[in-house]
């Protein structure tokens, strides 16, 4: 199991492979910050769940300084999202192509 995090300025992604992955790589960072005296904004914190088959299960939480932290999507609803720019993106290009077409 590889732990990884990645920073960005005041900025942190925390990954987990799994549920209980993602849980104690969030406890040791707030043992990391509680030995550091360093403050996270709990508010800011979002849960992201990458799954290919189902959504994020009811049982599914996870905590930060007792606190339960907002989730904030799915795999599936991440797809849509990106097949509907991909779509869009595609009728304007062929578009701009039949325009070329008729204008010749």
């Amino acid at each position: 199991m590889t732990r990884q995090v990645l920073l960005f300025a005041d900025d942190m992604v925390v990954k987990g492979e799994t549920p209980d992955d993602l849980q104690l790589s969030l406890s040791r960072l707030q043992d990391y910050c509680n030995t550091w005296s360093l403050k996270v904004n709990i508010s800011k914190i979002k849960v992201l769940v990458f799954r290919k088959r189902s959504n994020i299960r009811a049982n599914e939480k996870w905590i930060y300084a007792n606190d339960n932290l907002d989730v904030t999507g799915s795999f599936n609803l991440n797809n849509q999202t990106v097949y509907g720019k991909g779509l869009k993106a595609l009728n304007v290009l062929l578009s701009n192509l039949k325009n070329m077409i008729v204008n010749k």
